[in-house]
């Protein structure tokens, strides 16, 4: 019979390595290294699996939030959002329905082009970010309140604040808050219409 094969075992960070005979310094020098790669790479893998998740979750509907009409009307009275006293900006996004008044200052991009022509979300997210940029230049670094729209605030309004966020990169996310008016232009009119300090170009007649 031959002479019984000796294994010894020697622990290199948490791993087990097994040799044949007593390990000499360059063994276990090699197995240090390979040990080091390996968790490189472990750590590598994790960190890009947690930014994935962490992207996944910074571009959720949960940071789109509804706005009720009252709180709006508040903030332009007051020229500012309540309780942080962040600048805002009302974007309408109706279509052929964009007739018979539109709130005050506010921009109109028609949700069925952005969702077809990335020059023209990428305008409207131009727009947005110097307007808040120019903000934070002057009385602070608060965000930017974007505030979408349609006639009911359903469907185009909420797919419009989608198209904005998943168009923000992880640097430019903190730089706006996103709403949807609630009830859309149509909750708006039935209780702002007639207050030209807060309605624009309101036709009573179309709305009765």
């Amino acid at each position: 019979m031959g002479k019984p094969l000796s294994v010894i075992g020697f622990f290199v960070g948490s791993r087990m390595t097994f040799v044949n005979s007593i390990p000499t310094a360059q063994t276990i020098k090699t197995a240090t290294a390979k040990a080091r790669t390996r968790a490189r790479t472990r750590n590598t893998a994790t960190n890009a699996h947690e930014k994935a998740n962490y992207k996944m979750d910074s571009y959720s509907i949960t940071n789109v939030k509804y706005l009720d009409p009252s709180e709006l009307h508040r903030w332009m009275v007051e020229g500012h959002t309540t309780t942080l006293q962040e600048p805002f900006q009302v974007v309408d996004v109706r279509g052929s329905d964009y007739m018979g008044g539109h709130i005050r200052d506010g921009w109109h991009f028609a949700y069925s082009r952005l969702k077809q022509d990335p020059g023209y979300l990428r305008e409207l997210k131009r727009l947005l970010l110097e307007k808040q940029q120019v903000a934070a230049d002057g009385d602070g670094d608060g965000a930017l309140n974007v505030v979408f729209h349609c006639m009911l605030s359903q469907q185009r309004g909420p797919s419009a604040a989608m198209l904005l966020l998943r168009s923000l990169d992880t640097a430019e996310l903190p730089r706006c808050r996103l709403w949807v008016l609630r009830g859309g232009f149509s909750s708006w009119q039935a209780v702002y219409g007639d207050d030209a300090g807060v309605t624009e170009g309101y036709l009573a007649d179309l709305w009765r």
